[in-house]
């Protein structure tokens, strides 16, 4: 099993909290630091609980539209526009 190369963007996110908690711990500001990383979790939890209830939706609109069979009739109708586009642009 060979091991993935990580990404240098996951060493840049790193080097920023540790800084940014290094420089709290030295200008004592730790506490607002936690706050500050808790509240911006609680954020982020929020943001992902309304983009699943959003994608949830979208998905449950177009699981009908595929049992009710009208995704082949929107396939066929945009295919030929579709294969327009795709042989304009190779040329």
């Amino acid at each position: 099993m060979t091991k993935k190369a990580s990404s240098p963007l996951n060493g840049i996110w790193l080097f920023m909290i540790l800084f940014a908690t290094i420089v709290a711990a030295y200008n004592g500001t730790m506490a607002e630091l936690t706050e500050a990383v808790f509240d911006s979790a609680q954020d982020a939890i929020e943001l992902a609980i309304g983009l699943i209830g959003a994608l949830a939706l979208w998905l449950g609109i177009m699981k009908v539209v595929e049992v009710a069979g009208l995704m082949q009739i929107i396939a066929r109708g945009a295919t030929p526009n579709y294969g327009q586009t795709i042989s304009r642009s190779s040329s």
